[in-house]
C-alpha cells in the first residue's frame, strides 16, 4: 500500500509556476492493443509510465507481442498473436476486453476475463458483443470470462452496425474488428467522437487502415489485407489537463498547463470562465490566474463532447469551496466512492439516485484528515482537497492514483506543493 501526504501549515492554498502534460492514458492503452494488429515494428512516443499501460503491456505480451521501453517514454512493439492463446488471464485494466476485437480481426478464438479498472458501477460488455456478434462471432460469457468461440466473417461488400450507446470501448472493439477484411466497407453509426478514439483512428491509419469519418458520430472502415508498422506520437491527457485546472481555480493560483489541444476541454474551461474563473487559452497552453469571485454552478457529465465522467469526480473539491452546486452524473452510477472520504474532511455533500446520480454540495471548510484513495479519479479529488486544507492530510491507497497520473508527485511539488511519499 502506498500513502502520500500533504501539508499545508498557514491553510493558505498557494502555488505557482507550469506544469507539462503527458501523453494521454487513455488513448495509450487502445493503441497499445491496436498495435498487435500491424505486421512491422511498431514505435510509439508519449506513453506514460502509469501502472494500467504497464498492465497493458503485459497483457499484449501474453497475446504474443514483444515490447520493450526504448526510452523514458517511447515503447517498441514487434507484434504477434498466439494462435493457441486459450484463456488470458489479464483483467487489470477495463480495455482488456479489446483484446475480443484483435481475435475476432486475426480469425483466433480466444477467453478474455471480464475487465476490471475502478469500481464506478456498471460496465456492461453486452454492447461489445453485440457488435461482435453482428459482425460475425460465435460468442459467450462463461464464470467471468467472454469466449469467442467461433468466427464466421460476414462476406458482405458493403454492411451497416449501429452501437445501442456512443461507447468508447465498443466504438474500438467494432473498428479493431473491421480493419482487416480486403472489399469489405463497414459503416459504424453512433460511434464515440472522444479525442482518445480520433487518436486511435489515427493510428491505424498511420499503418495502412483506410478509416473516414475520424471525429465524427459516423466512421466508414474499409478493409485491407495487412497493416504494416509505424511511428506514432500519442495526444495530451485531457483528464490530466483538466486535473490541474481546476487545481489552480481550488487553490486561486497562476498556473500554465502546457497541454496542446486544449479545445478537447472546452466544456470544462467555458464551465470555469462562466463561475467567474480566470482563464486564458492558447493554442498550447492554458493560463490560470486568480480570481475575485467563483459562482455555485449546475452541470452534467455525457458523452464527448460533453463534460467527461472523469472530470467529475475532481470538480467535487470546487463544488464544496463554493457551494450550493449541483452535479448530474449520467455515465456511471456508482461514482461516489470518494465522497465518504470527502465528508471525513468535512465536506457537505449528498448524492440521490433518481433516473441520473445527482449530487448536491453546500459551502464547506475542508480540515486535514486520513483518508483513502478507492479508484483513480476519486482518488485525485481527494489530492485537489488536500490542496487546500490547513494541516497535513493523509491519503492511503494512493497507487490507485499512479494508474493514470505519471510522475503527479513530482509535477506538484515543482510548482511548490509540500507533498511526501511515506516509507512502507
Amino acid at each position: 500500500m502506498k500513502s502520500i501526504q500533504i501539508s499545508n501549515p498557514t491553510g493558505e492554498p498557494h502555488f505557482s509556476g507550469e506544469v507539462q502534460i503527458s501523453g494521454a492514458k487513455n488513448a495509450a492503452i487502445p493503441i497499445i492493443i491496436a498495435a498487435t494488429l500491424a505486421q512491422g515494428r511498431v514505435t510509439l512516443e508519449r506513453i506514460p509510465r502509469v501502472t494500467d499501460v504497464f498492465s497493458t503491456i503485459e497483457l499484449i505480451r501474453e497475446m504474443g507481442s514483444d515490447v520493450r521501453w526504448e526510452n523514458e517514454n517511447t515503447l517498441v512493439i514487434l507484434p504477434g498473436i498466439r494462435r493457441d492463446a486459450g484463456i488470458l488471464t489479464r483483467q487489470h485494466v477495463r480495455f482488456s476486453i479489446l483484446a475480443l476485437g484483435i481475435f475476432f480481426a486475426k480469425g483466433i478464438p480466444a477467453g478474455i476475463p471480464m475487465p476490471g479498472g475502478c469500481n464506478i458501477g456498471e460496465r456492461p460488455i453486452d454492447i461489445h458483443l453485440a457488435v461482435l456478434q453482428e459482425l460475425g462471432a460465435r460468442i459467450r460469457t462463461e464464470n467471468g470470462i467472454a469466449l469467442l468461440e467461433g468466427i464466421a466473417k460476414k462476406t458482405d461488400e458493403k454492411r451497416s452496425i449501429r452501437l445501442r450507446l456512443p461507447s468508447v470501448g465498443a466504438t474500438f472493439n467494432a473498428v479493431f474488428s473491421c480493419v482487416l477484411g480486403v472489399r469489405q466497407v463497414t459503416t459504424i453509426h453512433n460511434c464515440a467522437r472522444e479525442p482518445e478514439v480520433q487518436d486511435c483512428c489515427n493510428f491505424l491509419v498511420a499503418c495502412g487502415a483506410q478509416i473516414s469519418g475520424i471525429g465524427t458520430g459516423t466512421l466508414v472502415v474499409r478493409g485491407v489485407e495487412t497493416l504494416g508498422g509505424c511511428g506514432y506520437s500519442i495526444i495530451d491527457d485531457r483528464i490530466e489537463a483538466a486535473t490541474y485546472t481546476i487545481a489552480a481555480v481550488l487553490c486561486n493560483s497562476c498556473l500554465r498547463v502546457i497541454y496542446k489541444n486544449p479545445p478537447d476541454i472546452t466544456a470544462l474551461t467555458d464551465l470555469l470562465t462562466r463561475i467567474g474563473a480566470t482563464i486564458t487559452i492558447s493554442p498550447a497552453e492554458i493560463a490560470i490566474d486568480p480570481c475575485s469571485h467563483l459562482s455555485c454552478f449546475e452541470m452534467n457529465t455525457g458523452f464527448y463532447p460533453g463534460l467527461a465522467t472523469d472530470i467529475q469526480p475532481l470538480l467535487l473539491p470546487l463544488a464544496l469551496k463554493i457551494g450550493n452546486c449541483r452535479i448530474v452524473e449520467t455515465i456511471y452510477e456508482m461514482r461516489v466512492n470518494n465522497i465518504p472520504e470527502l465528508q471525513k474532511m468535512g465536506g457537505d455533500i449528498q448524492y440521490t439516485r433518481r433516473e441520473y446520480l445527482e449530487i448536491s454540495t453546500r459551502k464547506s471548510d475542508l480540515h486535514a484528515a486520513e483518508v483513502t484513495a478507492t479508484d483513480l479519479r476519486g482518488g485525485m479529488s481527494l489530492v485537489l482537497a488536500a490542496l487546500g486544507t490547513r494541516g497535513t492530510t493523509t491519503i492511503r491507497h494512493a497507487e490507485e492514483i499512479d494508474r493514470g497520473y505519471e510522475r503527479y508527485e513530482e509535477k506538484l511539488q515543482n510548482i511548490g506543493v509540500d507533498l511526501k511519499i511515506l516509507p512502507g
